[in-house]
């Protein structure tokens, strides 16, 4: 039953059923022998942990678990490289690199909960300028020592400033009992152009509950795709991409469940309004650029008969006319169209015939002026004149 005491720590509300999932936990970590429960918002569907374990209340747990100074083995540096991958080509697809390029802003990559630095290795190894958090001092240490890594120690909510314009939170959003908060801080102090990586366990697939490290003590905040977006949004950030992901088997050692990743972007004020101006002018510049490929292309072969036909009356023509000069468009006697409504219309003054007069357009050019049925276009030419010269442009 809802318990109107608890309040949801994403969406606020206290339609929350405590006792949700209870086990009892003995020998795991350095949390014995204490029973984990954990509590169910009905309004969002987020899960966590409610009543928190008393060692879970600050970062002391983390300051002095052994399982966080590790080296990283073979599989964990897989995963690392399958998580500094992933980053970099959202970072790519979403356009973000573009925005930075444009900027003149350096990519860099800042983790928080870095542990011994086993990513930001890798991202330096790309190039990237990197720095980090991690509650650890032996882990810092540790990072110093073996990679050259210099990673702040401490608590996020210290933080008053950061300066890399691509963050990492790496399984650490799953250890803090109020994510909205968290990343409502983050937000406040990351750069006005700034991108965020989240990666945490995936509360959405019933096949995740039945063990594999999934319910540990450890574990305060258990994510779907929707509570992930809820919590990130609350917080400010935009949401550009979230999804499942498996690791490869080589790499299983870092976690055995699937994950979800998402990635979220701050574009305050000015960024805003920039990364939006790029976005246009990216656009424009791409459609200038195939205006003038189709162009050229129809240039050159206006250039070699005396008299052309368009195969093709659909919206892909009308583009086609507007974009040819008048050296083309004089040379454009007639549209076929195998579409019988369309024969005896006009696109732009031009008349429509049948494609089933073909046979008469004999020694004409034929430019085929369709995306989605060029190949069987291009055979309906052939099978009526097999020697017609024919442009296509897919």
């Amino acid at each position: 039953m809802p318990n109107d005491g608890v309040a949801c720590p994403v969406c606020r509300s206290g339609q929350v059923s405590s006792n949700f999932h209870r086990q009892e936990v003995r020998d795991l970590f350095d949390i014995p022998s204490q029973e984990l429960t954990l509590a169910l918002c009905e309004g969002c569907g987020f899960l966590f942990q409610h009543p928190l374990l008393p060692a879970l209340e600050g970062t002391a747990h983390y300051e002095q678990h052994s399982s966080y100074v590790s080296l990283p083995s073979p599989q964990i540096e897989t995963a690392k490289h399958d998580q500094f991958n992933w980053i970099s080509s959202v970072v790519e697809s979403s356009g973000f690199a573009h925005l930075l390029r444009a900027t003149g802003t350096s990519f860099g990559l800042y983790e928080i909960g870095a542990s011994v630095g086993a990513l930001l290795t890798v991202a330096n190894a790309a190039g990237w300028p990197v720095g980090g958090l991690e509650p650890s001092a032996a882990a810092v240490q540790v990072a110093r020592d073996r990679y050259g890594l210099a990673i702040a120690v401490g608590d996020l909510r210290a933080v008053s400033n950061i300066e890399l314009p691509i963050l990492a939170m790496i399984h650490v959003l799953e250890h803090i009992p109020d994510p909205v908060a968290a990343l409502g801080h983050l937000f406040a102090i990351a750069p006005s152009r700034c991108m965020l990586a989240i990666e945490v366990p995936d509360f959405s697939l019933p096949k995740n509950a039945g063990g594999s490290g999934y319910f540990v003590p450890e574990h305060v905040s258990y994510f779907t795709a929707d509570t992930l977006v809820r919590a990130a949004t609350a917080a400010g950030w935009s949401t550009v991409d979230v999804h499942v992901h498996e690791y490869p088997r080589e790499a299983s050692e870092f976690c055995m469940y699937p994950v979800l990743r998402g990635t979220f972007q701050k574009l305050s004020g000015a960024a805003l309004r920039q990364s939006r101006e790029l976005a246009r002018d990216v656009v424009a510049n791409y459609l200038d650029t195939q205006a003038r490929r189709l162009r050229d292309k129809v240039r050159e072969f206006a250039r070699a008969h005396g008299s052309l036909v368009l195969f093709g009356g659909g919206w892909h023509t009308q583009m086609l006319l507007g974009v040819l000069g008048p050296e083309e468009r004089v040379k454009i006697g007639i549209i076929v169209d195998s579409n019988p409504a369309r024969s005896g219309g006009e696109i732009e003054g031009i008349k429509i015939d049948s494609a089933t007069n073909l046979a008469k357009y004999k020694g004409c050019g034929f430019v085929v002026s369709s995306q989605g049925y060029q190949e069987q276009i291009v055979e309906q030419i052939r099978a009526t004149l097999a020697d017609a010269a024919i442009l296509t442009f897919y």
